[in-house]
């Protein structure tokens, strides 16, 4: 019997389905091949751009850190400004006795001459002025950022009249000047961080709880610039006098201790340069140099 030639063979029917079988899974393989170089295509290119975000994320967080303005809509003045609004008055305890000598300080963060200044004396007129037997008012600069180019001086002026928002000026502002004395000590230059001002040096200063917040939205948003960059412009463009009405007769500028004269200073000079502060004999400079 003859073979019926128009029936297909198994052998080739089996050939056929196994191309077929082949074939599809040739074409899966370079689907999935497709689709894969699709998804590494896309997640490197996913990468790069978040790569990007965060670059330029992180130099507008530099950028942010280092501003001194804040906006118009925010700001404040330091509830214990002076009535000129040309610096803060260091007395928040207790009210100051009539007959107590006023002391203008006029400071930079940044200035050498006012780190070892308040470095020394620091402590005494804090002590003083909490005890109301002077009055301490502090006129901050901004001079030594133009000098250094940079905005350290700026910030920490606007940190430290946040901190008078919380009652802290005091004790901010002495934690600033022994920070720099130890940048000082190390022959490095003085560098506050908006994180070291925010947090670090708050902490030192005793901020904390609700008032910590409170302080840090205030730095954050940089609340208190006017009222700094108004105080130090005007306090640049006003002469510092030997013996200025407003101080009563006493000032300690950021380069020397002027008193109502020469013999005053030489016998501060040599008390500084022989022994520690005496609050006693601190204050009885202070007076005899306001002609009390």
């Amino acid at each position: 019997m003859a073979k019926d030639k128009t029936k297909p063979r198994p052998d080739l029917i089996a050939k056929r389905q196994a191309d077929k079988v082949r074939q599809a899974a040739k074409k899966r393989k370079e689907r999935r091949r497709i689709f894969v170089n699709w998804v590494i295509g896309l997640t490197i290119i996913g990468l790069a751009v978040w790569g990007v975000f965060i670059v330029i994320n992180h130099v507008q967080n530099d950028i942010d850190d280092d501003v001194v303005t804040g906006n118009a809509d925010v700001q404040i003045t330091p509830p214990n400004m002076a009535t000129d609004g040309l610096s803060i008055v260091g007395n928040t305890d207790v009210p100051p006795a009539p007959e107590a000598p006023v002391v203008d300080l006029y400071s930079d963060y940044q200035c050498d001459g006012c780190i070892a200044k308040m470095q020394y004396f620091g402590p005494g007129l804090i002590q003083l002025a909490e005890q109301g037997q002077i009055v301490l008012r502090y006129h901050l600069s901004m001079a030594q950022d133009d000098a250094l180019k940079n905005t350290t001086s700026g910030r920490a002026n606007v940190a430290a009249a946040c901190a008078d928002t919380v009652g802290q000026f005091l004790s901010y502002s002495q934690v600033l000047f022994e920070a720099a004395a130890g940048a000082m000590a190390a022959g490095v230059p003085v560098a506050f961080t908006s994180d070291q001002l925010a947090n670090d040096y708050a902490t030192s200063a005793g901020i904390s709880g609700s008032d910590l917040k409170t302080f840090q939205q205030c730095f954050q948003q940089r609340a208190t610039s006017a009222f700094i960059t108004n105080m130090s412009e005007t306090n640049a463009n006003r002469p510092i006098p030997d013996n200025p009405d407003y101080s009563a007769g006493v000032s300690i500028t950021d380069d020397l201790v002027v008193f109502s004269n020469q013999a005053e200073v030489d016998l501060m000079l040599a008390y500084v340069q022989e022994q520690p502060v005496n609050n006693d004999e601190l204050l009885y400079l202070l007076s005899s140099a306001a002609g009390q």
